[in-house]
C-alpha cells in the first residue's frame, strides 16, 4: 500500500462488494498482520505500528455506516467505540484509541469546509 500510505487521501473504487468499505481499512490498519488471528495484545501491537492516525471510510447512509463499524469491530473481537467508531450528525461513537471511523460524505465534506478554515 505505499501509494496510500504518501497520501493525505485516497478515493478507491471498486465494484460493490468488492470490500472497500470492510476490507480495506482492515489492510491499511493492520498491515502486514492483516487476515492473521491476533490475540487483543497482538492488535493494539499492530495498531501501534500501523502509520496511519486514523482511517476515515465514508458512506451514503447512518446505516451502512453503523452496520460497517459493528461488522469490523466483531471482526477485531473490539467494542464500537473503541478501535472501530463512527460520527453521522450528532451521533458519535469514538474515542481517542479510534483509529477506524465511519462518516456519512455529508459530516466528511462539513468537515474538510470547516478544516480548511
Amino acid at each position: 500500500m505505499p501509494t496510500v500510505a504518501n497520501k493525505i487521501a485516497t478515493a478507491i473504487t471498486a465494484a460493490p462488494g468488492s470490500g472497500k468499505t470492510t476490507q480495506v481499512a482492515l489492510m491499511l490498519l493492520l498491515g502486514k498482520y492483516y487476515g492473521k488471528k491476533l490475540t487483543r495484545e497482538e492488535l493494539y501491537r499492530a495498531i501501534a505500528e500501523s502509520p496511519y492516525d486514523e482511517v476515515a471510510i465514508t458512506s451514503q447512509t447512518k446505516p451502512a455506516i453503523l452496520n460497517a463499524a459493528k461488522f469490523i469491530s466483531s471482526r477485531l473481537g473490539t467494542p464500537v467505540g473503541d478501535v472501530v467508531g463512527y460520527e453521522c450528525g450528532t451521533e458519535k461513537c469514538f474515542g481517542k484509541q479510534t483509529k477506524i471511523k465511519f462518516v456519512t460524505e455529508g459530516f466528511e465534506a462539513l468537515r474538510q469546509i470547516h478544516s480548511k478554515k
